[in-house]
């Protein structure tokens, strides 16, 4: 009799026990997957939601737009009385949207931790950019007093790239809640 042993079938059983092993640890994990209980899903209106985007993008429109009317007055190209009428009429506008916005962020923060990381990161984002004006106001302030002189454009240079950071973390989170819309 002419025996031969088959090489496949010396793996067979360390590939049963290793099947039945893998099988037995998926079914614990589906299990305890299942038992879980899930965080509830608590569902913002959309409305809610369109509204901070709106007015967020409003605020950001209305600062942009102050920032060109201050930079038009420091070259001449507008008279003060007219940037003075201005400049006022948006600082109301901005003050009304600052307290819309107040009411729709905690709206937001109850909603889900994701929004009010989202909303966190933009309010940390708010209150870097206001410490950058304020500085920048100081530095310019000691510039013309004569007190700083080669540092002056390092100092803007460096405020400028956190300005630009703030700015771009605030439209990150916001373009991330424009996305929910969809």
């Amino acid at each position: 009799v002419n025996y031969r042993y088959n090489i496949l079938w010396a793996g067979f059983r360390p590939v049963v026990w290793l099947g039945t092993a893998i099988a037995a640890i998926c079914g614990i994990i589906v299990i305890s997957r299942r038992t879980r209980p899930r965080m509830p899903i608590l569902a913002i209106p959309t409305e809610v939601l369109r509204g901070f985007v709106d007015a967020y993008d409003e605020k950001i429109s209305l600062q942009a737009e102050l920032e060109s009317l201050e930079n038009r007055l420091k070259t001449g190209k507008i008279r003060r009385h007219d940037y003075k009428w201005r400049s006022k009429d948006i600082r109301q506008r901005t003050t009304v949207l600052d307290r819309e916005l107040v009411d729709l962020k905690a709206k937001l923060k109850k909603a889900g931790s994701s929004y009010a990381v989202a909303v966190s990161k933009i309010e940390a984002a708010e209150g870097e950019l206001e410490t950058i004006k304020r500085d920048l106001n100081q530095i310019e302030l000691q510039y013309r007093l004569g007190k700083i002189s080669k540092a002056y454009e390092t100092l803007l240079y460096g405020f400028e790239k956190r300005r630009d950071r703030a700015r771009a973390t605030i439209d990150e989170n916001i373009t991330s809640l424009r996305g929910e819309l969809r």
